[in-house]
Formats: structure tokens, sequence, C-alpha cells
């Protein structure tokens, strides 16, 4: 970027390259003649370094900054330069230096290039509102993603006892699986009580559940069985209230909630997800077309995912679901849509094949 070979766009410029401990910044500005001039300084990466970068270049006159988005290195230099100067958080993809000339002052200089001749394509950044609600949703995925590791992991635990509790109840985590579970890591005769522990819609499959509980349970898979209960009833509790910290952070946004789970098979906790996400309007703002922001809502009909369908009456609402967590169904052979394009219509020749349910 040494040479013009571009419009100059931003006279005085900084690229920064970001790292964990320490960032290099490189302001440019044009000189006598007309080219280039740098100053490169570095800074730590605590809040005091950097409140000293952002003086820095507003002491310089600095109109526009430029960083990779690395990690999550970025969000707090972005969190202090926010409101001060114009920042521009590029696709890492998109900002690559050419071989070779790979260091910290060198990739500087080079952003520094580019944001001076605004060849950098801005990355969506939501507001600070949303960006809250984005940690409280992601979040709230991972303890579910640890609720299902840990109920997997005590399915595991009862198959290698010989307890196979999974067969015979469809959800072993209900109110019969957790009452006979509690039991099992008390240490109580769970063959004598099970009358009592099931509940009533599940008092056909007495006899089935007498047979799979049969297997004896020894004192050390016991007790980590106890322990998985706790965890999960930790993670449980959590959940709940996270749940709750998404529903106040998102009470401003009342309206727009309102609207989506007026959708057939959304509930609060889905409709949330597209607002903190996509942030609705801001996005189409941001040269996002209504298509594509509908394709990275991640919903599509239920049908469409199945190989085979029912039709279903005319007029009868089509339910949604999230593909998050339906990947592994592409090893399945089961096609899935590309990123960013919403999915094909239903079609009204779909027939149901002899033998299948469309609906399980």
């Amino acid at each position: 970027m040494d040479r013009e070979v571009a419009e100059v766009i931003h006279p005085v410029a900084c690229g920064l390259d970001v790292h964990s401990a320490i960032l290099v910044a490189c302001l440019v500005r044009s000189g006598p003649n007309g080219g280039p001039r740098y100053e490169e300084r570095s800074f730590p990466t605590a809040l005091r370094g950097l409140r000293e970068l952002r003086d820095w270049l507003l002491a310089s006159g600095c109109q526009a900054v430029g960083m990779e988005a690395t990690g999550v290195y970025w969000m707090p230099v972005f969190a202090v330069l926010e409101g001060h100067v114009q920042i521009t958080v590029g696709n890492p993809n998109h900002m690559k230096n050419l071989r070779g000339h790979k260091t910290d002052r060198k990739d500087a200089r080079w952003i520094a290039g580019l944001v001076r001749h605004d060849l950098i394509r801005p990355s969506f950044v939501p507001k600070q509102e949303f960006r809250d609600a984005r940690e409280l949703t992601r979040f709230r995925r991972q303890l579910i993603q640890a609720r299902t590791s840990m109920r997997n992991e005590v399915q595991r635990l009862l198959a290698r006892q010989g307890v196979t509790l999974g067969t015979v109840l469809s959800n072993v985590f209900g109110t019969s699986g957790m009452a006979i579970l509690e039991s099992l890591a008390e240490g109580r005769s769970v063959v004598d009580e099970l009358p009592k522990l099931i509940h009533h819609s599940v008092k056909k499959k007495l006899g089935m559940l007498t047979a799979a509980l049969e297997a004896p349970l020894f004192p050390v898979p016991r007790k980590l069985l106890a322990l998985q209960l706790k965890r999960l009833e930790v993670v449980e509790e959590n959940i709940q209230d996270v749940e709750g910290l998404i529903a106040a952070q998102m009470a401003p946004r009342k309206q727009q909630l309102e609207l989506l789970m007026s959708i057939p098979g959304i509930s609060l906790t889905s409709a949330c997800d597209p607002c903190r996400d996509r942030c609705g309007h801001e996005r189409v703002a941001h040269r996002e077309t209504p298509i594509r922001l509908g394709g990275r809502s991640t919903w599509v009909p239920r049908e469409w995912r199945q190989k085979y369908a029912r039709r279903r009456p005319k007029g009868e609402p089509v339910p949604l679901q999230r593909l998050d967590g339906m990947r592994h169904r592409r090893r399945e052979g089961e096609r899935l849509p590309p990123r960013g394009q919403i999915p094909p219509p239903l079609r009204p020749d779909w027939k149901q094949e002899e033998g299948t349910d469309g609906d399980r």
C-alpha cells in the first residue's frame, strides 16, 4: 500500500493488529509530497492501554480505524473506540497481507493502507443492547449443550451396568425417569417402589420397567449417578436464570417478539435468536436484503427437512423448526440449505411413503 494505486479516502487513518496482550497501531497520513507517512506505536490491551490508544488517535486527528475480527480480542478495542472514531471491523480473509510479510508492524501498516483507501468491507457489528442479548443466548445454548452431554453420560453409565431404562422410557429425564434415577442414586429398592414412582401414563409399561431395572447398581456407579444428577440440577437452575435475564434484556423489544411468536412453532427463546443475532432493520440497512435475512434465521418448515412429508389440509399452518444442531443429518444424505439461502417452498406433489410417519 506504499504506492498510490487508489484514491485516498481518509487522509489520516489507522490500522490495528490486535493480540491477546498487546496491539500494534500504525497511523498513516499524507506527507508533504502526497505520499504516505507512517507512525507506529504499541499499546497493552488492558483498559488503561486502550484509553491511551483512543486519546492518541483523537489527538492525531484520525478519521478512520480498521482491524481484523480476530476471535474475541477485537471486542474490548471496539467498545473503547466506539462513538469516538469511525471504526471498521473486517473479515481477516479479506485483509490478508502478502506471504512472507507477516509481522505485527507490517500487518498494522497493511491494514492502515487498506483503511486509508477505504478497501475494507465492514462487517456488521450490532449495538450494545443486542451484543448483550447475544452473550446471554449463546451462554444459554452452551448450558443446553452441557445438559445434553450430562444426560448422555448418565445413560451410558446405566447402560454399562445393564440398566436399560432408555429402551423403555422415551424420555429418561421426565417425571417418571427422574424419580427412578433419584431412587437408584439413593440406593433404595426401585422395583418395590416402582408403582409409586412412575406416572399414570407409564403404568402400562410396568412389566417392562421391572425387567429393565433388575440389574444391580454397584456402589461406585451409584455415587457417580448421584453426582451427575446434582450437576444436572445445577445446570437446570442456571438455564432458568439465564432465560430470565434474556426476557428482561429483550423486554424493550416486546412488540417484535410477540410478532415472531405468532408464527406456529416459535417460542420466546426461539424468537430471541433472530432479534439479537440479525437485529432486523439494522441488518437490512447494512446492505442486507430481506431474503438473505430470512435465510440467516435458520428456520425452515418442519416438512422440508424430512425426506417424505404428509400433505397438510389446506389452510393449516406449517410449524417451523431450527436447523441448529441438525447439521449432522448431512452425513445421512439429507440436503440442507446453503448458508445465507432460504429453503425451497413446499411442493404440493410430496406424498408420504407407505410405512413412514411424516410427524415422527
